[in-house]
């Protein structure tokens, strides 16, 4: 399966915040436990803002992976560099409540590789 990749938008990707709300979703429990920690991913957005070398010294940012009009899944992204070798660190890889044990966090990682790959042999 091949996802659309957007950039997290707060305004746009409201729902995603719901993810966490155990009285919603039966799943929501393992995304806080594993992944969000009780706190919505605007707010992690607001963090990165804020403090952009937090996390990665050259960026980090959120991607939102889409299935035609569902999300997914998101994914939080860090770019960083340690004795000239580029790194990048997933952390976390979230899957939408709803479809969770179905193989999308994995199917979301397989694109990632595959594209980092691709551009590798550009």
């Amino acid at each position: 399966m091949e996802y659309l990749v957007e950039n997290y938008n707060p305004k746009e990707h409201k729902v995603i915040d719901e993810w966490i709300l155990e009285d919603k979703y039966y799943n929501a429990k393992q995304i806080n436990e594993f992944a969000l920690f009780n706190e919505p991913i605007s707010l992690h957005y607001k963090y990165i803002l804020n403090n952009p070398y937090e996390m990665a010294n050259i960026k980090s940012f959120i991607k939102v992976f889409k299935n035609k009009q569902t999300i997914a899944g998101v994914v939080v992204f860090h770019y960083y560099v340690n004795n000239e070798k580029y790194y990048l660190g997933i952390n976390p890889i979230v899957v939408n409540p709803n479809m969770m044990n179905k193989g999308i966090g994995k199917s979301i990682l397989k694109q990632i590789i595959k594209n980092i790959e691709r551009k590798r042999k550009q």
